[in-house]
């Protein structure tokens, strides 16, 4: 059988070392696409087609679907590709294809000359649109040899093809069931608790906002903390105190090797309330280290917890526990751990019931609300645990690292929450106030910096819960 001579024009461009995006496919009969993208998802395996006396043509095919930082694409998986790669893998094509498979579906392959090899997991961005695999293509009347975009089908992956099973499936999690995962699938809501300053843009990739600035934030809810990744206008949206639910996030390796949840580009996020949400700060999932489950390669386990907490390096818990201490009279609502203060403790009221349990052990305990004050003002002090019998009225207490915010029933209280701490330093002998009282003081966000709280009315001048004493 006579073959072609290694000039002719057939086998011309095969592994010519040329690396393209996933937006510059084009369909093509030779094995002339080198490039790199990550696995979002993949879809249950394919019967195999009727025999056609070559003895491979029987195996099961599986479809993914794959992106890269400018587009996405339909990857066939063949023979033993369909165990090799899992969502989340980064893989690097070598001489693959780009043509039209069985019932006219237009897939990225390896095919018979091409290799396909994993080379590192979730570190990568990416786009679900445009999807290559959804693009009409017709001949170009000025050269038939190449192919042109006549029409965008549709800009994501087809509903009926199950590679997209499970994005935006509407489950709700909490922070602390988050796993690392390369598809939109994060429905959950929290608080945010800081912000660090802008980050630099990246290099350009050939998408006009790829080069946007992005933001980290600290995010929580009951159960856990994460690093938020804020990106373009959500940057300006959120500020610390905003309480944000998420829908159709994810949360994945970005640059750096960092872990962070985010939107993307398919999520949202919006703001829907302030301060009222219970939190804590540990442990902190962005800062756990995952490997692949070997009982089940598709899901990631927790390997060792780096840090319990957002690490001294990530300037997003920046202004915490920053040492300068304030008057009583001088409280603004926040959702840090900024408040250094001494007051003395006036009145206690009766124990709290717990509130409903939320999967922590300690989420139970009771708490107890305080009336304590300074010769500026006074406020709710609200004690938690082994707290409520350690401090009596008539008490001197220092608080480092307290937090002033919204509690449970939209209540304004002072505490030492997780990472505060609360001491008896002394005993009656200080001057106090008991008005006015900065628990009953209604705010508002400041028109002129959102970042910052400021009052616009005084709902009582003494406590509403205890009596005055004078």
């Amino acid at each position: 059988m006579a073959h072609k001579e290694p000039d002719a024009p057939g086998v011309s461009g095969i592994s010519s070392g040329s690396t393209v995006k996933l937006k510059d496919l084009a369909p093509a009969a030779t094995n002339n696409v080198n490039t790199t993208f990550i696995v979002l998802d993949k879809a249950a395996r394919a019967p195999p087609p009727p025999p056609h006396g070559r003895a491979d043509a029987r195996e099961e095919t599986c479809l993914a679907l794959v992106a890269d930082e400018t587009a996405a694409a339909h990857f066939l998986l063949w023979g033993a590709e369909r165990d090799a790669f899992e969502p989340g893998d980064i893989v690097r094509l070598t001489g693959g294809i780009f043509s039209y498979h069985r019932s006219n579906s237009l897939v990225l392959r390896a095919g018979r000359r091409g290799r396909a090899e994993k080379v590192g997991e979730f570190t990568m961005l990416f786009v679900e649109t445009p999807n290559m695999s959804e693009v009409k293509w017709v001949r170009d009347p000025g050269d038939p040899r190449r192919m042109v975009q006549e029409a965008v089908v549709s800009p994501h992956s087809q509903p009926d093809v199950p590679v997209v099973s499970g994005i935006n499936s509407g489950s709700t999690v909490k922070l602390k069931d988050l796993a690392p995962a390369a598809t939109n699938n994060v429905n959950t809501t929290f608080i945010v608790l800081d912000k660090a300053a802008r980050a630099p843009p990246p290099p350009p990739h050939g998408r006009a906002d790829a080069r946007e600035e992005t933001c980290l934030a600290l995010v929580a809810d009951e159960t856990a903390a994460a690093h938020f990744l804020l990106w373009g206008a959500e940057r300006d949206a959120f500020e610390p105190g905003d309480i944000v639910r998420l829908t159709g996030g994810i949360f994945s390796y970005h640059r750096s090797n960092s872990l962070v949840l985010r939107a993307g580009r398919r999520g949202r996020a919006e703001k829907v309330g302030e301060f009222t949400m219970l939190f804590v700060e540990t442990p902190n999932m962005s800062e756990v280290k995952w490997v692949r489950d070997p009982g089940d390669p598709r899901r990631m386990v927790q390997e060792a917890v780096v840090s319990p907490h957002s690490q001294p390096d990530v300037p997003v818990v920046s202004g915490i526990n920053s040492g300068s201490t304030v008057k009583l009279k001088d409280l603004a609502p926040a959702a840090t751990n900024n408040v250094n203060t001494t007051f003395i403790v006036l009145d206690k009221a009766a124990r709290a019931p717990p509130p409903p349990p939320h999967g922590r052990a300690d989420a139970r305990e009771e708490t107890c609300l305080a009336l304590v004050a300074d010769e500026t003002a006074a406020a709710h002090f609200l004690l938690w645990g082994a707290e409520r019998d350690a401090f009596e009225p008539g008490d001197i207490v220092r608080l480092t690292g307290g937090i002033f915010s919204y509690h449970r029933s939209n209540s304004l209280v002072l505490r030492a929450g997780r990472r505060g701490r609360a001491e008896k330093v002394g005993e009656f002998t200080m001057l106090f106030v008991e008005t006015p009282n900065m628990s009953e003081v209604k705010w508002v966000r400041d028109p002129g910096d959102p970042r910052r709280m400021v009052q616009e009315a005084v709902v009582s001048p003494h406590s509403q819960v205890f009596k005055p004493l004078q």
